[in-house]
This record gives structure tokens, sequence and C-alpha cells, in this order.
């Protein structure tokens, strides 16, 4: 029997309480932005999946308005997929043990080994990584993470690509034992996954599987990258994601836009050193 495959997504739990310039993130304005972005990148390219043989658990702050759970109810209609959970908002700190309850909820008894992904509701996934990822799973140990080093950003502000190798990104997969399952999340921070004793890590490289999606609104994602590339296709989006999206690629987005916005990023990231983050 195949690896299930479980793409586990955070939505709009009280995590933080404003975003990287300030601003409230629980307004309404908020809201509508976060599901519009989801609706535009997100779920398109999670909906389109190669292989539809996945369940997509998705936790939403329990108080989100009546408005927003009716597109949520929809987002269901079209991908039946997709499983909303809504989380009181004093226990959405305790997320990993949330997903992992859920994961074990929906575990056919047959199943041995199962395989859970860490995707933000702001990014995106190649169109092949389901099948892909469960077909790589199959020869693994138990406890090994999946990651693809290789991927994009798609910066809203300028509408440009940028294509990148990052080996300590956040859409790792995770490869275990049904009997003994943590879930992604329950290994901790992404960025710290790879030095645990306790797991290997395969990255694999040359296989673009992932589009973090950059706006003024998220908490992190940002021009970090100076050995970024800029990717001339204007097709990629809608060919490999499945999002339609305007994609410019002159070398002024790099010269103007990229770079530019890479100095300010750095800048603000030393002031995070030494004064920490407000959120």
């Amino acid at each position: 029997m195949i690896n299930p495959v479980f793409l586990l997504t955070r939505f709009n739990l009280l995590l933080w309480r404003c975003d990287k310039e300030g601003r409230n993130v629980r307004s309404q304005e908020w809201l509508e932005h976060r599901f519009s972005l989801f609706e535009d990148y997100c779920f398109p390219s999670v909906k389109n999946q190669s292989c539809q043989d996945f369940i997509w658990i998705i936790l939403f702050d329990s108080k989100t308005p009546d408005v927003f759970k009716k597109r949520i109810a929809a987002y269901q209609t079209d991908c039946p997929q997709l499983v909303p959970i809504y989380v009181e908002p004093e226990n959405g700190r305790h997320f990993a043990s949330v997903f992992r309850a859920e994961v074990m909820k929906r575990v056919d008894q047959r199943c041995t080994r199962v395989v859970t992904t860490y995707l933000d509701n702001d990014d995106a996934l190649n169109i092949n990584f389901i099948e892909d990822v469960q077909l790589r799973s199959e020869e693994l140990a138990d406890g090994t993470i999946i990651n693809y080093n290789d991927g994009y950003q798609f910066f809203e502000r300028g509408q440009y690509i940028m294509k990148l190798r990052h080996k300590k990104n956040h859409f790792m997969s995770v490869v275990e034992r049904a009997s003994s399952l943590k879930t992604i999340y329950g290994y901790g921070s992404h960025y710290y996954i790879d030095g645990r004793e306790d797991v290997k890590t395969i990255h694999v490289q040359d296989r673009p599987m992932w589009c973090e999606i950059v706006h003024e609104k998220n908490m992190d994602n940002d021009a970090y990258f100076l050995r970024a590339k800029l990717a001339r296709d204007r097709e990629l989006l809608k060919r490999d994601f499945a999002i339609d999206a305007e994609v410019q690629t002159g070398l002024d987005k790099y010269l103007f836009c990229y770079l530019p916005r890479y100095v300010r990023v750095f800048f603000r990231r030393l002031k995070y050193f030494f004064l920490g983050r407000h959120w």
C-alpha cells in the first residue's frame, strides 16, 4: 500500500499579533488579503496536483468570521481533499499536537507509514509535488526528511520570479511509522531540522518543487538570497504551479527591484539581530 500524504497548513491561528511592518494580523483587512493570497497561489497549486491521492488539513482560528467560513466551505467543494479544522484561540500555539491528532484520525489502519508535508497558506507547490514525494517515500527509511533544495520566489511587487537554492526551506516532508507519528511539525523549526540526530535528511537538488510568494504582509519571506537568479520563463507559474499571474522577466527587475530590496532586508535583519523582533 502506498504511503498516504498529508499536507499540513496553518492559516490564521493566533501565533502573532502583528506582521513584520507592525500591522495587526487579526483585522478584516489582513484576513481579506490572506484569503486572497491563498486563492491566487496556494489553493490552485494544490487543487491541480497530478496525484490527487492526499489529504490537506488546514487549521483555522475558531473565531474566523462567518463570511470567511463560507469561502472555506467553497474551497472544500472545489477540492474535496481539503479538511478545515477550527481551533480555539488559546490552543493555536499547540498546532503540532492538533496536527498529529487530526492525521491519526485519518490514517487507514492498513497503512504502516505516513508522509506529512509543511505548507504555508501563502506559498505554492509544483503540481507534481505530491506524486514525487510519494514515490520517493517508498524507498526511504522511517524518520527520513525529504527536502527539495531548489525553488522560486515570486515577488508580487514587481511581478518577477527569482530561482534559488535554499537548504533550510519550509517545504519539508517526513516519512514516519504511523505507530510513532510526530508529523513534520513535531520536529521543531524547519531551520534546525537538518541538525537533529534522530532524523536523516535527503536533499533533492535541481528539481524546483516550491514557490514562496513574497508580499508586503507576510511574516518572514523576503529577498534573503544574493545568489538568487532572475527566472526568464513567463509561463513558469502557470505551467508548473497552475497559478494565473503575470510575470515580468526584464533585467531591470533584478537591478532596480530585487537588489535594492535585498539591501533593505539586509539592514532590517541587522536591526532585528541587535534589537530583536516586535513579533
